[in-house]
């Protein structure tokens, strides 16, 4: 199945430059859900996330939705377009109510061309979607689930004693958009993690105990490998 690890580096200068950049554009606001870019239009702007979280995602042809990741406060996008790279089928909404500032794309292009010290920044963004990428290979509905938990927890939550808060609301349709399930299927995993007391699935935050999720996630690794059955029926 193999494994993913990033290795994030020292945002600090390149949100300060970023900061700095957007500083003199007017915030905008937007609510949960709110349709920032839609899919299939030449985005004008480059975004800068102030507070809150987006959602970049598509659709497929039955227009279903599917989530390809989620960025945080101190965050660019539509990082494909800026970069020069530009998928039309994307589009950006808001996963939580969020605060932003724009420029023109050309404007961040040639900013960032100019301040090699930004790319830090842009290159966790890039290790974030190689993760989202990586997730969604991962063969068995349950397997995937519990690694994108992990990554949810990694991304977006908040470190405790022993345990991660995320504390944004998610629906079980939001989840089984982001990891290609059904609902139904994605509904009765969560249910069994719950019980086995590796999460809290709850109405405004979810609660992860990573520690026993990746142990969870090995044991699971560990049974898709081939002869792992007839190995366990030997003994």
């Amino acid at each position: 199945m193999g494994t993913s690890k990033q290795v994030m580096l020292d945002t600090s200068k390149s949100i300060e430059k970023f900061n700095e950049f957007f500083a003199s554009s007017k915030e905008l606001r937007f609510k949960r859900r709110d349709l920032i870019i839609p899919p299939g239009i030449e985005p004008r702007y480059g975004y800068w996330i102030v507070s809150g979280i987006v959602n970049i995602f598509s659709y497929d042809r039955h227009f279903n939705t599917s989530v390809h990741a989620r960025y945080r406060e101190a965050s660019l996008f539509p990082l494909t377009r800026i970069l020069d790279s530009p998928i039309e089928s994307i589009g950006v909404s808001a996963f939580t109510d969020v605060v932003l500032r724009r420029k023109e794309i050309k404007d961040c292009q040639r900013f960032i061309s100019s301040h090699p010290e930004v790319m830090p920044l842009i290159v966790n963004q890039g290790s974030q979607c190689f993760d989202s990428i990586f997730m969604l290979n991962i063969d068995g509905a349950e397997p995937r689930l519990v690694k994108w938990l992990s990554i949810f927890a990694e991304q977006l939550g908040d470190k405790e004693k022993d345990y991660i808060i995320v504390n944004h609301p998610i629906t079980i349709q939001e989840v089984a958009d982001t990891v290609r399930l059904s609902r139904e299927s994605t509904g009765k995993i969560l249910a069994k993690l719950e019980e086995l007391k590796l999460i809290s699935f709850g109405r405004k935050n979810i609660i992860i105990w990573p520690a026993a999720l990746n142990a969870y996630s090995k044991s699971l690794n560990e049974a898709a490998k081939p002869g792992a059955n007839a190995s366990s029926l030997s003994r």
